[in-house]
């Protein structure tokens, strides 16, 4: 299953805590503790931002960075020879990732 958050607000900076990159990084490593056990089990996309738009645009660079892999992959499937010369077929390749 594809999962797709953000973090943004609070999971970057608790409130009443002084904006440093220090106090960041620490937030970050706590929020990224807490969604490991996801991204064990899951596709996890994680995104920069609040609301319901930082998710879609966390969720658009997915797909297109899917989209360029998956180009490239078919491309080069494409592109390569079998030992007995003949070109193989995009099809024949399962193309995994993510």
């Amino acid at each position: 299953m594809l999962i797709v958050t953000a973090l943004g607000g609070n999971a970057l900076l608790r409130r009443g805590e002084p904006m440093s990159a220090d106090n960041m990084r620490k937030n970050v490593r706590i929020a990224a503790k807490a969604l490991a056990p996801v991204a064990r089990k899951h596709k996890l996309v994680v995104g920069h931002g609040i609301g319901d738009s930082a998710v879609e645009d966390a969720t658009e660079a997915y797909r297109k960075a899917w989209e360029s892999r998956r180009e490239k992959a078919f491309h080069a499937a494409q592109m390569h020879e079998h030992e007995n010369g003949k070109h193989c077929v995009a099809g024949e390749h399962l193309i995994l990732g993510a």
